[in-house]
Order: C-alpha cells, then sequence, then structure tokens
C-alpha cells in the first residue's frame, strides 16, 4: 500500500479514507465537509515500507520517474479524480484561482507549490479520461463528471491559461516547458473540442471578457509577445469575426511586403512576377495541388498562382432525362449548365457538351442559344456560351433568344427569353397636349374647314383631326420606357461610366482594364444603392394620416418602375387582337347584340 497524503501550505489532513473502489467510503468522503484529506491508493508495483506518508508532490515525481505511464493508469480509478475535482472546488470560487495567481504573483514562474502539482495530476489524468469517452458517456450517462463540472472546470481553465500569459505570471519561454501549464492547455483543448463537437456550454463561454476585442488587437499591432502567442494556443478567446479581420490585416500587410499587390503588379505589367496557372480536380486536391506545386520555383510560392477547379460531379443523361420527365409539356428550362459545345456558340466541346447534343437529339429538345456569348471569365479574360435555354419543340417555334450587350453588374450576361405568337408588344398611342395648344387658330381652321356640307360623319371627323393636328402638338412619343424617381443624374452618369468601362475591357481584355471595371462596377453599384435608399426614406417621410390609399400605390408602383400604362388586349374567337379599330369594331359589335337582346 502507498499512503498519500495530500497537503494545502502546510496544512495537513486529519481523517484518512482507504480508497479500494468500496463505494460507501467514497461517497463519504466526498460528501465531507473536510477541506483537506488523505488518500490511500492501492499499488502493488511499489516496494514501499507500509504506513510512509507521500505529498502530492511526492506521488507525482514518483510515477513520473518510475513510469509516466502510470499516472495515465490513474484515470481509471473512479474514486481519485471525482475527490481531486472536489478538492479544486473547495478552494475557492473559480476552482480556487484566486490562489494560483497570487501564488504565482509572488513568484513567477516558480510551480513548485505542492498545489500545482496536484492540478497538473488532475489535468493529465483527467484529459486521458475524458478522451476515452464518447458523448452519450459523457454528456448524458455523464460518467465522472457531470455537465456543470465540465462548464466550471472549462471556465477555470480558460482564465487561467489567460491570465498566467497575460500578466506575465509566466513566461512565454518558461511556459514552453512548464508541466503544469501544458497539463492545463491540454485539457483546456480537449473540452473545447469536445464542445464544438456537441455544445455543452453557454454562449460565448469561451470569450475572455476581462479584455476587449480591440484592446487585444492593439497589443498584437504592437507586436507583443504574449498577445500573439494567446493567439496560437487559444484562438478561441477573441470573437470568430475578429479572428477573421486579424487574418486578413496579416493578409495585406504580408503582400504589401513583398510587393504582391494588385497596383504594384500591375504597375509592372507583370515583368517582375510571372502568373503561373494549375488545375486541380476536386476529387484529387491533395495529388494535384501537391504535384503542381512542387514544380514551381521557390520564388513563385511567394507570386501570384491561379487555380483552376475540375468539378467532376457531373450530369449524365439518366439524371437529366429523370429532370426533364418531371417537368410538364411543353417546358422551358434556363440555366447555367456548365456545359461547352460549338452548338451553343463556343469554339470548343467538352465531354458534358457532346452528352448534352446528345441527349437533345435522342429527346426531340431544342436548344435556343443563337450563339452569343453569356458568361465572362474574368481569371483569364475570355467569354463563354454556358447558360443555356432548352424547350419543348412545340414551344421552341414561339421563342426568340437574345443575350443582352451588358452584364449589368455580374459576370453573366441576361438573357431575354421572348414569345412571338398571339402576343403583340405595347402600342405607343399618342395625344394632343391641350396645356399647348393654340385655340385660336383652332377655331379659324374649324370654321374654314367645317361648314352644313359635310354629312358623313367620317369626313367631319377627318377635317376636326386635320384642324387639330395643325395648331394642337403631340406629347412626345415613348416607348413606356420605365422610370424611376430615385436614378438621378449622379445614377445616371455612374452607369455611364461602368458601361465605358465594360467595352474598354471587351476590347482589350488586360488586367489593367479588369481592375478599372471592377471598380466602376462596385462604384456604380454603391451609388444606385446609395440612391434608392434615399428615395425610400424622402418617401416615407413625406406619408402622413391624410395620404390616401391611390397615392401610395402609385408612388410604390413608380418607385418599383412599374408605372407604364398596361396595355390593352381584347380575346375575340380565341385569338387576342390589339389594334384600335378592331377593338372599337368588336365593342360596338357586343354592345350591338346586347343592346338588342334587351330590346328584344
Amino acid at each position: 500500500m502507498v499512503m498519500c497524503r495530500l497537503r494545502v501550505g502546510h496544512t495537513w489532513l486529519t481523517e484518512s479514507y482507504i480508497l479500494k473502489n468500496e463505494e460507501e467510503p467514497f461517497r463519504y468522503a466526498c460528501d465531507s465537509l473536510h477541506t483537506v484529506r488523505h488518500i490511500l491508493i492501492e499499488c502493488p508495483d511499489f516496494q514501499i515500507t507500509r504506513g510512509r506518508y507521500f505529498s502530492v508532490t511526492d506521488l507525482y515525481r514518483l510515477f513520473q520517474e518510475v513510469n509516466p505511464s502510470r499516472i495515465v493508469g490513474l484515470a481509471y480509478n473512479e474514486t481519485l479524480l471525482p475527490i481531486l475535482w472536489r478538492f479544486l472546488c473547495d478552494l475557492g470560487p473559480h476552482c480556487g484561482l484566486k490562489t494560483f495567481i497570487e501564488l504565482l504573483t509572488q513568484a513567477p514562474n516558480s510551480t513548485i507549490d505542492p498545489i500545482f502539482s496536484l492540478l497538473s495530476l488532475f489535468c493529465e489524468t483527467a484529459s486521458h479520461m475524458i478522451t476515452t469517452l464518447d458523448d452519450m458517456e459523457m454528456l448524458e450517462q455523464q460518467k465522472i463528471f457531470s455537465v456543470p463540472d465540465y462548464v466550471r472546470m472549462s471556465e477555470f481553465l480558460n482564465l487561467f491559461i489567460f491570465k498566467v500569459i497575460w500578466n506575465n505570471l509566466i513566461s512565454i519561454d518558461h511556459a514552453l516547458n512548464c508541466q503544469v501549464y501544458n497539463s492545463c492547455l491540454t485539457l483546456l483543448m480537449i473540452l473545447h473540442e469536445r464542445d464544438s463537437r456537441h455544445s455543452f456550454t453557454p454562449a460565448n463561454h469561451w470569450l475572455i471578457r476581462e479584455v476587449k476585442p480591440s484592446t487585444f488587437i492593439s497589443e498584437l499591432e504592437k507586436e507583443k509577445g504574449t498577445a500573439l502567442f494567446l493567439l496560437q494556443k487559444v484562438p478561441h478567446i477573441i470573437p470568430f469575426n475578429e479572428r477573421v479581420i486579424i487574418f486578413r490585416k496579416n493578409v495585406i500587410r504580408e503582400k504589401e511586403a513583398l510587393g504582391l499587390t494588385e497596383s504594384a503588379c500591375a504597375s509592372v505589367q507583370s515583368s517582375r512576377f510571372t502568373i503561373h496557372h494549375i488545375t486541380v480536380h476536386r476529387s484529387r486536391i491533395i495529388e494535384d495541388g501537391y504535384r503542381q506545386l512542387a514544380q514551381l520555383p521557390v520564388r513563385a510560392l511567394k507570386g501570384f498562382i491561379r487555380v483552376k477547379f475540375i468539378n467532376e460531379m457531373v450530369f449524365s443523361k439518366l439524371s437529366l432525362a429523370e429532370l426533364f420527365e418531371q417537368l410538364p409539356k411543353p417546358f422551358l428550362v434556363l440555366g447555367d449548365f456548365n456545359m461547352y459545345s460549338p452548338a451553343c456558340g463556343d469554339s470548343h466541346r467538352d465531354g458534358q457538351g457532346r452528352m448534352l447534343k446528345e441527349f437533345t437529339a435522342e429527346n426531340d429538345l431544342i436548344i435556343l442559344n443563337s450563339g452569343e456569348q453569356t458568361f465572362v471569365h474574368s481569371a483569364y479574360h475570355s467569354t463563354s456560351a454556358i447558360d443555356l435555354a432548352v424547350a419543348s419543340p412545340s414551344i421552341a417555334v414561339e421563342c426568340s433568344w437574345a443575350a443582352h450587350n451588358d452584364l449589368c453588374g455580374s459576370d453573366h450576361f441576361p438573357i431575354f427569353l421572348t414569345l412571338t405568337s398571339n402576343f403583340s408588344p405595347n402600342v405607343n398611342t399618342t395625344s394632343f397636349n391641350f396645356q399647348k395648344a393654340d385655340w385660336s387658330r383652332f377655331g379659324d381652321l374649324s370654321r374654314l374647314s367645317l361648314d352644313d356640307s359635310l354629312a358623313d360623319i367620317e369626313q367631319f371627323t377627318s377635317k376636326l383631326l386635320d384642324a387639330a393636328r395643325s395648331s394642337i402638338p403631340f406629347h412626345k412619343g415613348t416607348k413606356c420606357k420605365t422610370r424611376v424617381p430615385w436614378f438621378t443624374q449622379e445614377c445616371r452618369q455612374a452607369h455611364r461610366e461602368r458601361k465605358k468601362a465594360q467595352r474598354k475591357y471587351f476590347k482589350a481584355p488586360s488586367f489593367e482594364n479588369f481592375i478599372n471595371f471592377k471598380k466602376q462596377k462596385a462604384e456604380a453599384k454603391f451609388v444606385i444603392k446609395t440612391y434608392k435608399k434615399q428615395s425610400w426614406k424622402t418617401y416615407v417621410s413625406s406619408l402622413n394620416s391624410n395620404t390616401s390609399s391611390k397615392t401610395v400605390w402609385k408612388k410604390k408602383r413608380k418607385i418599383k418602375g412599374k408605372n407604364c400604362a398596361p396595355s390593352c388586349h381584347l380575346k375575340k374567337d380565341g385569338r387576342i387582337i390589339s389594334d384600335f379599330k378592331d377593338h372599337a369594331d368588336y365593342l360596338a359589335e357586343t354592345f350591338k347584340k346586347l343592346l338588342l337582346k334587351k330590346l328584344f
């Protein structure tokens, strides 16, 4: 038997409990109010005089010297860990964190006090025990420790690891070889990993509230070693979005130091840096990446490397057949198929393009593309036709396909699909502008041209309209162009600059022109968004209790660009008519039938 006597400072235990896995003595020991306890551990491998007393420090060192794996074996003793944990909890709030900090404040970098050996013994045995438990045993069955115990344990370790480094109680050089610090850090990261897998802690549990993220980032920018060390060891102590900001700043700073910014590369016109291209299949990312990167010179690894990812999750005829069979006929499908075929306007054909051509031929489907390019690849400054429109034969003859000449802020050209049968475009109507009419001239012309001899109504109407056309101007004809109140002169100018940069880039697809095009596109997007928001605020502020619903909806339609008058259509015998004369004849015929029906 090895009898181990626990001690805190110079206080020794006054009662003893023999721990041989008996339930009652163990429970009695844990429920006792004693702060310090004797522990008797059966250890037949040691030939030691019966009744010899060991402090925790002596026991810990004894196991380390004879065989470090013995400490791991203590984790299987279901009675030792709860007693050690209860002992730590009895030291004070946060598991005696104040006690540990005070000892290190009195003697920085010194962990010779027995209480640190106790902490190290607990962390090493608990680390091994927790790694052997699955989620059900740890969180549902709660073997050895309960969930609140894990929360309290992680809170103590998180604060301890942070404070001893942040306050320079343990130097960075000493922490790398400090048994107590490394044991606590190991257990802390095990608990954090288990919490990441299956959360058992409250929100923001892992953050350090004593230090603001801005203060921590400020220390990093000053290149303080403590902040950098903590960021490397326990990055979870600051919010994730702040870590992203730190990462981006470091990337920008490193690029500037190496002269790898876009402006620097554009200024030297790639004379200093060569852009290397590699191709990586998504199913072989590691193999393709390492193989091609190993072939590049060391200098190239610090320059621009453009990676083309090839997605091998391709369509098959069977999957396309299952998709199109679910659609009611006739159907029209428009999408980014990511397929290349000369039939669609590409300069080459890949396997997917060949498969699509065979599939459409076998299933009597029509590809509506006219051969225009639909996509701009910003990395290679090339265009392709990967946006396809597939239709049933019955509806394909009624469809007209066209690509817009403006990207409109995207990398895909908008596609126009127009149904050409049984529909007519909006008819531009003209009307007299009575506010600018010359009524005296109209009166003179009317008196000269109109007399009692005009018995025919058509002749009378013709003479009257001639007089009106000569004296009353027309409103300027429009094509029902959508006008929105937020599209100001600034928006119009930004839109022109974007289109100008786009045309320049298409004519000369260089890196410099591409950067200018991206810049103008972003600026136009920002300007339009700003004036949209400003217009909406102005409109909302103008509303009050006296505003009519008609005014509200009219303004709303105008803001959304729906202020055009709808076209007037009538259906006669299943055929849509839109000519005004046909409208009049059909209405007159209908009214005549209704009147005769009412009279007779």
